[in-house]
């Protein structure tokens, strides 16, 4: 029996304003074909199917096409629900799903066996069990200490999901006594895991996370997600994050994205794979003063199957609202089919100054205009050239009128 470790799928998410729905409609192309050649039995998806709690319409149907194709398939499909995912977005169609042997763990069940799922293969014959555990909220850890008293808020947290794993495997000792692989899921921080600018911290933060000492000896592979780089933790080939699918932020566009299959033999677990995904569009991010980045972008001709998204990152030295103008500029300047600047921060080495430390050392505000004051106030704004001339416009006719009025 194959099985495929995926997470982080983080549907409906958005890089600052750009749309990924793409992104991910050619990795589900993808990993269907995958599980084709494959003949992958088992995908599992540990957690952040969507981004937003409350997906958009064409994120679900993005979701449910995928999973009506893999019904197709005959693929066995177990997704566990993340901290982006709502529990009752995701269990709502629970029951008509299951039908078609696609079970659906949005949050930690009031019965805690019911996150034990068996695989059988096509004989009825018991090939492995796999723990399809949740995000753990504060309600589910506070059950799972009931009785046991720990002060230290973040220890509290860790007892809790410590508990929650070793009452699983208790339970799994008991029932199937070691015949077969246990295979548990999990969203939640790791420690020693190598994170992203994209993730959002768990409970409180990466303090509550838990070491590998708080899992049991008893599981024989643990399919992670919450964090978005694929990686082996604490050089234990059994403990894995699958990582997301696509590049989430600026901060993965080097990661090699991937995902994991698993073989449960007659032995028990076999070959463990860390199989690449394709990368459909790059991130890329330039940076230098405002010539050199023009420079870079006019240069740049990517060839992947989507548009590259570019961050133009431009430092220069003094402050000048003009280049601020130019920069808002770069965007139209250098579009292409092949890449689309979808941010272009600019700052300067001396530093943005608010309004009360935009004078040197010794001025007093009587010593400008009034329109050096305005132009001064300007400059602590990212405004487009357009605007900023409108402003400037404006502020000249309304002290001209006020001039006159004086006279």
């Amino acid at each position: 029996m194959k099985i495929i470790h995926t997470a982080d799928w983080h549907i409906g998410k958005k890089l600052y304003k750009a749309d990924l729905s793409e992104d991910h409609r050619l990795f589900f192309d993808w990993l269907k074909e995958l599980i084709r050649t494959e003949q992958v039995e088992v995908l599992l998806i540990s957690g952040d199917i969507f981004d937003l709690a409350n997906p958009s319409q064409s994120d679900r149907r993005l979701y449910f096409k995928l999973l009506s194709d893999l019904i197709l398939e005959g693929t066995k499909v177990i997704i566990t629900g993340g901290n982006h995912d709502s529990i009752g977005m995701l269990n709502g169609p629970k029951e008509l799903l299951e039908a078609t042997n696609i079970y659906v763990v949005g949050g930690a069940p009031d019965n805690q066996e019911d996150v034990i799922i068996e695989l059988k293969d096509d004989s009825n014959v018991l090939q492995a069990i796999v723990l399809a555990i949740p995000y753990l909220r504060d309600r589910d850890l506070r059950r799972s200490i009931a009785g046991e008293v720990e002060s230290d808020r973040v220890a509290a947290v860790r007892l809790g999901i410590r508990n929650y794993y070793a009452q699983l495997a208790e339970i799994c000792k008991g029932r199937y006594n070691g015949s077969v692989p246990v295979i548990a899921m999990g969203h939640l921080y790791t420690h020693g895991a190598s994170t992203s600018d994209s993730e959002r911290e768990i409970q409180i933060g990466n303090e509550a996370g838990v070491s590998i000492a708080d899992f049991p000896d008893s599981f024989d592979y643990l399919a992670l997600g919450h964090i978005h780089r694929p990686q082996v933790i604490a050089k234990q080939e059994h403990i894995r994050y699958s990582g997301s699918p696509i590049a989430l932020s600026f901060s993965e566009a080097k990661d090699q994205k991937s995902l994991v299959i698993l073989e449960v033999t007659s032995s028990g677990l076999g070959e463990i794979r860390q199989v690449a995904i394709p990368k459909f569009r790059e991130l890329k991010r330039f940076k230098g003063n405002l010539q050199e980045v023009s420079d870079k972008l006019s240069k740049y001709d990517p060839e992947f199957a989507l548009p590259s998204f570019v961050e133009a990152v431009v430092e220069e030295e003094d402050y000048s609202p003009a280049i601020i103008a130019d920069v808002q500029e770069l965007a139209v300047k250098h579009g292409s089919k092949s890449f689309t600047v979808i941010k272009a921060p600019v700052s300067f080495r001396n530093g943005n100054r608010d309004a009360d430390e935009i004078y040197e050392a010794g001025t007093a505000i009587k010593d400008f205009t009034p329109l050096q004051v305005f132009m001064r106030r300007l400059e602590s704004e990212n405004l487009d050239k357009k605007t900023t001339r409108m402003l400037i416009s404006a502020f000249t006719e309304l002290q001209d009128g006020l001039e006159e009025s004086e006279k």
